[in-house]
């Protein structure tokens, strides 16, 4: 090796190391930026009362292991708070990831694997929905009943996978993987005369982020696309997540 390759070689290796020191130095500013904002928000978010439209949330609470735990608002938004940082965590994560070269597709057959660059426990609001009957108190007093609630909820990606694709995400995540999940249980609540009741429901998830690769029959690249992966958390068999006791004046 003569001198002059040498030296491109050490200039090469340096700005590697330095690609990876200042990778190291955005993520550590991203992360502190975030936790500054995470703070100034939480002002905004100390409430106790909270509303889906119009519809007022009476009481919360977190169902998990068999049991139903009622926790406050100010405790609920916190929940909220985290799931956001975890979410812009992930997308920094994502754009500040290095892919790798794609190289001609082999000749046999490919394989796959799952290079997982995060994960975390989230609360899935954008699929609360409703799960019991809706119950009026037509009396001018008020009045305790017990509804029954049931939901399910089931994997997704954030983009098609084929099933080869699938199958090395399921196998690749740092949590137990759940195709699908769900809950059926009842609780005792108070309903106050002239307003109508219900319970809606929103899930935990397990969120995987990461890259999913094809190799040829000989171990070189020829994909890599970028999948975020979600699949219901349960522990002691059935669906986590929160349930809140919802009242309105008029029928929702």
């Amino acid at each position: 090796m003569d001198g002059g390759t040498l030296s491109l070689n050490i200039c090469a290796l340096s700005t590697a190391k330095g690609m990876k020191l200042i990778m190291k130095k955005i993520m550590f500013v991203l992360i502190l930026s975030l936790l500054v904002s995470s703070v100034s928000m939480g002002f905004s978010q100390e409430s106790d009362s909270l509303y889906f439209g119009d519809n007022r949330v009476e009481r919360v609470f977190v169902v998990s292991n068999g049991s139903i735990r009622e926790i406050t608002i100010r405790e609920y938004n916190k929940i909220l708070k985290d799931s956001s940082i975890v979410s812009q965590l992930q997308a920094h994560s994502s754009l500040l990831s290095i892919q790798n070269k794609i190289v001609p597709k082999g000749m046999t057959n490919d394989w796959y694997r799952y290079d997982e660059l995060g994960n975390s426990v989230i609360l899935k609001t954008s699929e609360r929905k409703r799960v019991s009957t809706v119950t009026y108190n037509g009396t001018s007093n008020n009045s305790t009943r017990t509804l029954e609630f049931s939901s399910s909820s089931r994997f997704s990606f954030s983009t098609s996978l084929s099933g080869f694709e699938q199958n090395a995400v399921k196998s690749g995540v740092g949590f137990s993987w759940e195709s699908s999940s769900s809950i059926r249980d009842e609780h005792t609540i108070t309903i106050s005369p002239g307003e109508y009741a219900w319970f809606e429901f929103a899930p935990y998830k397990n969120k995987s982020w990461g890259y999913v690769k094809r190799f040829s029959w000989l171990g070189e690249l020829e994909s890599s696309r970028y999948v975020i992966a979600y699949s219901p958390r349960e522990v002691g068999g059935e669906l986590d997540g929160i349930l809140y006791y919802m009242t309105s004046r008029s029928a929702p």
